[in-house]
C-alpha cells in the first residue's frame, strides 16, 4: 500500500514582475498548500521586488490573459505539486494591485 505522506525535493521557480524586467527564482517545496506559499515566499517578494507586503498578487504564468490572468486562489489544502506536479512545471507573476 503506497502511502499519501509524499515528500518532495524543493524547486527553484521563476518569479517575474508584471509588466517588467525583473526577475528571481526562489526554492519553493512541492508540499507546501497555496496558503504556505504565500505565506513563505510574501516577505521575500516584498524585499527582493521593494514592495508593499499586501500591494502584490502571485499569478502563475501560461493563462490566456498573462499578466492580466486570475492569481493564485487560497487553500490549506490544495498543495503546489497537485496543480503543477512534483517538479514545479510553473512559474509566476508578480503583479502589484
Amino acid at each position: 500500500m503506497q502511502s499519501n505522506n509524499q515528500t518532495f525535493s524543493p524547486v527553484n521557480v521563476y518569479f517575474k514582475e508584471a509588466w517588467t524586467e525583473n526577475a528571481i527564482e526562489y526554492l519553493v517545496y512541492p508540499n507546501w498548500t497555496l496558503n504556505q506559499f504565500r505565506d513563505a515566499l510574501k516577505p521575500l517578494i516584498a524585499m527582493d521586488f521593494n514592495l508593499e507586503p499586501d500591494s502584490f498578487e502571485i499569478v502563475n504564468t501560461g493563462q490566456q490573459l498573462s499578466e492580466n490572468g486570475q492569481a493564485i486562489g487560497q487553500s490549506n489544502e490544495i498543495k503546489l505539486h497537485h496543480l503543477w506536479g512534483k517538479h514545479l512545471e510553473v512559474s509566476f507573476y508578480i503583479r502589484r494591485t
